[in-house]
């Protein structure tokens, strides 16, 4: 049985990706492995200035930033179930 647990971050995108990423790039806690994905990821990260703007490429920072708050979720998730029990 596959479980969908629901991502809601009500953050704009800008503030949603320097809460998830700042800290972990300005103190190295990311590794990452070499491939044309990674490069395209961290020119894109490279790029980005934190302001909204038409065209941008913020789709990647975005994903990174939400797959860093993702243990977070699934740990509140989890505690819902088991207070639902």
């Amino acid at each position: 049985r596959n479980i969908l647990i629901p991502i809601e971050d009500m953050l704009k995108m800008e503030m949603r990706i320097r809460r998830g990423l700042d800290k972990r790039l300005t103190q190295r806690e990311l590794r990452v492995l070499e491939n044309p994905g990674t490069t395209l990821l961290l020119q894109q990260i490279k790029s980005w200035d934190g302001l909204p703007g038409v065209g941008k490429h913020d789709d990647g920072p975005d994903a990174l930033s939400m797959c860093t708050q993702l243990p977070r979720y699934l740990d509140d998730y989890w505690e819902r179930m088991r207070k639902a029990k």
